[in-house]
């Protein structure tokens, strides 16, 4: 192999991070309710933290449906946090965002399920999930629909 053939590792990955900072970055469904998400941030804090925020991660993983209302969410981030089983709840959207789980756009009034907050602000508070994305996903079952009331008898 000629030396001028040899391709340099460290510009493959400059050219790498470039081509996912200029968009809106990628995401890709993996099926079951996983979503693997590379972006770029919102916005870095301050210079300091420029280099080290300029690619985010992001594993989303639908673990349980409990309700029609609420269900647990694997979250995973290395640059931010991560959550096993984090719970989420049924609300609507006030902001204008983008489902963490299908990128659709999510507008004000949509139905989204985002993380439950109590005394602590989970990290990832501001996430949205679209419902009809979940729905598609992981369906409400109809026992679930009627839990509470006997089975019909036919």
């Amino acid at each position: 192999m000629h030396r001028d053939q040899i391709v340099d590792p460290w510009a493959q990955v400059v050219d790498f991070l470039a081509a996912i900072t200029q968009g809106d970055g990628e995401a890709q469904l993996i099926g079951g309710g996983t979503r693997h998400i590379t972006k770029p941030p919102s916005a870095a804090p301050d210079a300091r933290h420029a280099v080290s925020l300029s690619v985010r991660t992001v594993t989303v993983k639908l673990v349980e449906r409990i309700s029609e209302r609420a269900l647990t969410v694997n979250w995973r981030d290395a640059t931010w946090c991560c959550y096993v089983e984090q719970r989420w709840s049924l609300g609507v959207a006030c902001r204008r965002g983008r489902c963490a789980l299908s990128g659709t756009v999510i507008r004000n009034g949509d139905r989204i399920f985002s993380p439950r907050t109590g005394r602590c602000k989970p990290t990832n508070a501001d996430a949205m999930m679209l419902a009809s994305a979940i729905d598609a996903v992981m369906p409400v079952h109809a026992s679930e629909h009627s839990r509470g009331r006997p089975a019909s008898q036919d």
